[in-house]
C-alpha cells in the first residue's frame, strides 16, 4: 500500500475519531477544508505549469509528460539557451535525460512539491466528504426515517 493511500486512511480516521461526539463546528470544519482543497488544488495546478513539461513525440503521434527542475545542469547550460521543450524535444523526452539536464536538487524539489500538492487534495477531499458522512450519520441517527415527529 503507497504512502498516499496509508495518508488518505488516517485522514478519514482522524475525522471519525475527532468528530464522533461533537458535531458542533461541521459546517465550519467543512468550510475550512473546502478552502483547504482550493489552496491545494491550485497549489497542484500552478506546480504542474512549473515543472510539468508535455512533449509530443510525432514518430509514435502520442506525448510524453516529463518532470523538469528549475535549476539546469553545467551540461544543460553548455547546449544553449533553449526552452525546456526544446531541450527535451533535442535530447529525447525520457526521465534519464531529465535527470542530465537538470541538478538532483531541483528535480526532488519539483517532484515533492507535485506529490505533497496532488497528496494534500486528495487529503483535504477525504476529510472534506468524512465531515459531511458523519452530519449525515447523526442527522439519520437522530432522526431515523420513517419515525414520526409530531
Amino acid at each position: 500500500m503507497g504512502l498516499t493511500s496509508c495518508l488518505l486512511l488516517v485522514a478519514a480516521g482522524v475525522v471519525f475519531f475527532t468528530f464522533r461526539r461533537s458535531r458542533r463546528y461541521t459546517l465550519l470544519v467543512a468550510i475550512i477544508f473546502s478552502l483547504a482543497i482550493l489552496g491545494s488544488f491550485l497549489a497542484y495546478i500552478s506546480y504542474n505549469q512549473r515543472y510539468v513539461r508535455i512533449v509530443p513525440i510525432p514518430s509514435l503521434g502520442t506525448a510524453k509528460a516529463v518532470c523538469v527542475g528549475d535549476e539546469r545542469t553545467d551540461y544543460a547550460k553548455k547546449l544553449g539557451n533553449v526552452d525546456d521543450y526544446e531541450l527535451l524535444h533535442y535530447r529525447g523526452p525520457y526521465e534519464e535525460e531529465a535527470d542530465r539536464l537538470w541538478t538532483p536538487r531541483s528535480l526532488a524539489k519539483a517532484k515533492v512539491s507535485l506529490w505533497l500538492s496532488y497528496t494534500g487534495t486528495a487529503f483535504f477531499w477525504v476529510c472534506f466528504i468524512s465531515v459531511l458522512v458523519m452530519q449525515q450519520a447523526s442527522e439519520q441517527a437522530l432522526h431515523p426515517a420513517g419515525s414520526d415527529e409530531r
